[in-house]
Protein backbone atom coordinates (compact mmCIF):
# COMPACT_ATOMS: atom_id res chain seq x y z
CA UNK A 1 0.00 0.00 0.00
CA UNK A 2 1.48 3.33 -1.01
CA UNK A 3 0.73 6.62 0.65
CA UNK A 4 0.62 9.86 -1.23
CA UNK A 5 1.36 13.14 0.47
CA UNK A 6 0.34 16.30 -1.36
CA UNK A 7 3.40 18.27 -2.31
CA UNK A 8 1.67 21.67 -2.43
CA UNK A 9 1.89 23.57 0.85
CA UNK A 10 0.15 26.97 0.68
CA UNK A 11 -0.19 30.07 -1.48
CA UNK A 12 0.04 33.81 -1.19
CA UNK A 13 -1.49 36.46 -3.40
CA UNK A 14 0.96 39.18 -4.45
CA UNK A 15 -0.55 42.59 -5.14
CA UNK A 16 1.58 45.21 -6.90
CA UNK A 17 0.94 48.57 -5.21
CA UNK A 18 2.01 52.17 -5.78
CA UNK A 19 1.66 53.30 -2.15
CA UNK A 20 2.80 50.41 0.02
CA UNK A 21 2.80 52.36 3.32
CA UNK A 22 -0.88 53.29 2.87
CA UNK A 23 -1.74 49.73 1.89
CA UNK A 24 0.00 48.31 4.99
CA UNK A 25 -1.97 50.67 7.26
CA UNK A 26 -5.22 49.71 5.53
CA UNK A 27 -4.65 45.95 5.76
CA UNK A 28 -3.52 46.09 9.39
CA UNK A 29 -5.81 48.76 10.87
CA UNK A 30 -8.96 48.25 8.78
CA UNK A 31 -8.83 44.55 7.86
CA UNK A 32 -7.04 43.18 10.93
CA UNK A 33 -4.05 41.59 9.20
CA UNK A 34 -0.73 41.33 11.03
CA UNK A 35 2.45 42.62 9.42
CA UNK A 36 4.80 39.64 9.40
CA UNK A 37 7.69 40.87 7.26
CA UNK A 38 9.01 43.88 5.39
CA UNK A 39 11.95 44.14 3.05
CA UNK A 40 14.13 47.20 2.41
CA UNK A 41 13.92 50.72 3.76
CA UNK A 42 11.83 52.35 2.50
CA UNK A 43 9.67 49.21 2.32
CA UNK A 44 9.48 47.55 -1.10
CA UNK A 45 7.77 44.32 -0.03
CA UNK A 46 5.50 43.34 2.84
CA UNK A 47 3.87 40.12 4.01
CA UNK A 48 0.57 40.36 5.86
CA UNK A 49 -1.30 37.50 7.47
CA UNK A 50 -4.66 36.92 9.11
CA UNK A 51 -5.54 33.37 10.06
CA UNK A 52 -4.30 31.21 7.20
CA UNK A 53 -4.64 34.01 4.64
CA UNK A 54 -1.41 35.55 3.33
CA UNK A 55 -1.27 38.70 1.24
CA UNK A 56 1.99 40.03 -0.10
CA UNK A 57 2.35 43.64 -1.20
CA UNK A 58 5.04 44.61 -3.69
CA UNK A 59 5.86 48.28 -4.29
CA UNK A 60 5.87 48.93 -8.01
CA UNK A 61 6.24 52.32 -9.68
CA UNK A 62 4.50 50.80 -12.70
CA UNK A 63 1.78 49.03 -10.70
CA UNK A 64 -1.13 48.21 -13.01
CA UNK A 65 -4.51 49.75 -12.31
CA UNK A 66 -6.63 47.06 -10.62
CA UNK A 67 -9.85 45.90 -12.26
CA UNK A 68 -12.67 47.59 -10.37
CA UNK A 69 -15.33 45.09 -11.47
CA UNK A 70 -13.75 41.75 -10.63
CA UNK A 71 -12.26 40.37 -7.44
CA UNK A 72 -8.51 40.16 -7.16
CA UNK A 73 -8.76 37.83 -4.15
CA UNK A 74 -11.59 35.73 -2.71
CA UNK A 75 -11.11 35.14 1.02
CA UNK A 76 -13.13 32.42 2.70
CA UNK A 77 -14.25 33.27 6.24
CA UNK A 78 -16.15 31.41 8.96
CA UNK A 79 -18.68 34.20 9.66
CA UNK A 80 -19.20 36.67 6.82
CA UNK A 81 -21.69 38.77 8.78
CA UNK A 82 -19.25 39.41 11.64
CA UNK A 83 -16.47 40.34 9.19
CA UNK A 84 -18.82 42.55 7.16
CA UNK A 85 -20.03 44.45 10.23
CA UNK A 86 -16.46 44.87 11.51
CA UNK A 87 -15.23 46.28 8.20
CA UNK A 88 -18.28 48.52 7.82
CA UNK A 89 -17.76 49.96 11.32
CA UNK A 90 -14.16 50.81 10.37
CA UNK A 91 -15.20 52.73 7.26
CA UNK A 92 -13.95 50.18 4.73
CA UNK A 93 -15.26 50.90 1.22
CA UNK A 94 -18.01 48.32 0.60
CA UNK A 95 -18.44 47.59 -3.12
CA UNK A 96 -21.18 44.95 -2.81
CA UNK A 97 -23.16 44.55 0.43
CA UNK A 98 -23.51 41.26 2.25
CA UNK A 99 -25.87 38.92 0.41
CA UNK A 100 -26.69 35.24 -0.08
CA UNK A 101 -25.94 33.97 -3.57
CA UNK A 102 -27.64 31.33 -5.68
CA UNK A 103 -24.33 29.42 -5.69
CA UNK A 104 -24.42 28.85 -1.94
CA UNK A 105 -22.28 31.62 -0.51
CA UNK A 106 -22.91 34.52 1.87
CA UNK A 107 -20.51 37.17 0.61
CA UNK A 108 -19.57 40.81 0.13
CA UNK A 109 -16.91 42.83 -1.69
CA UNK A 110 -14.69 45.67 -0.53
CA UNK A 111 -12.14 47.92 -2.20
CA UNK A 112 -8.67 48.57 -0.79
CA UNK A 113 -6.58 51.75 -1.00
CA UNK A 114 -5.14 50.78 -4.39
CA UNK A 115 -8.54 49.92 -5.89
CA UNK A 116 -8.30 46.13 -5.64
CA UNK A 117 -11.65 44.43 -5.08
CA UNK A 118 -11.50 41.76 -2.38
CA UNK A 119 -14.36 39.33 -1.85
CA UNK A 120 -15.15 37.71 1.49
CA UNK A 121 -17.52 34.79 1.78
CA UNK A 122 -18.69 31.79 3.73
CA UNK A 123 -20.40 28.64 2.51
CA UNK A 124 -24.08 28.39 3.37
Amino acid sequence: MSTHQEVFSHAASILPVSHIDEAIVFYTEKLGFHLNFTWNEPVDYAILKRGEVNIHLSRRKDAPKPDSMYSSIYIFVHDAEVVYNDFKSKGVSIVSPLCETDYGMKEFDIKDTEGYVLSFGESL
